[in-house]
C-alpha cells in the first residue's frame, strides 16, 4: 500500500529547512498588506483568514484550518510586497516555514 506523506511531513524531513512553532492570538496578524512574506505556515489547530483590502473593503480570499498552508504566494516567492493580510480568527498554533 502506498504512503500518503502530507507536505507538512515532508518539509520536517528537511534538516535545512529553518522553522519554528508559535501560538497566534486571535486578532493578531502573520502578516500585514505591503510587508514581504518569508514564510509558509502549517496550521495545527485554530484558524487564518486570508484577505485584502480595496476601497476601504475587506475582501477575503480564503481560510485555512488545521491540516492546511497557508502564505502570501506571489511574496513568498516573488520577495514582493503581500497584497494579502493573513490574521488569526482564534487562538492559532502553526509551524513558520522559513525560505
Amino acid at each position: 500500500m502506498e504512503e500518503i506523506v502530507t507536505l507538512h511531513e515532508l518539509l520536517n524531513g528537511y534538516s535545512n529547512i529553518q522553522r519554528r512553532s508559535l501560538i497566534i492570538d486571535r486578532g493578531e496578524f502573520l502578516i500585514r498588506q505591503g510587508e514581504v512574506e518569508s514564510h509558509i505556515y502549517y496550521i495545527h489547530s485554530g484558524a487564518i483568514h486570508a484577505f485584502y483590502v480595496s476601497d476601504h473593503e475587506e475582501h477575503t480570499i480564503r481560510f485555512g484550518y488545521k491540516g492546511s498552508l497557508i502564505t502570501s504566494i506571489p511574496s513568498f516567492y516573488n520577495g514582493q510586497p503581500s497584497e494579502l493580510f493573513l490574521q488569526a480568527i482564534r487562538k492559532t498554533e502553526i509551524t513558520a516555514y522559513s525560505r
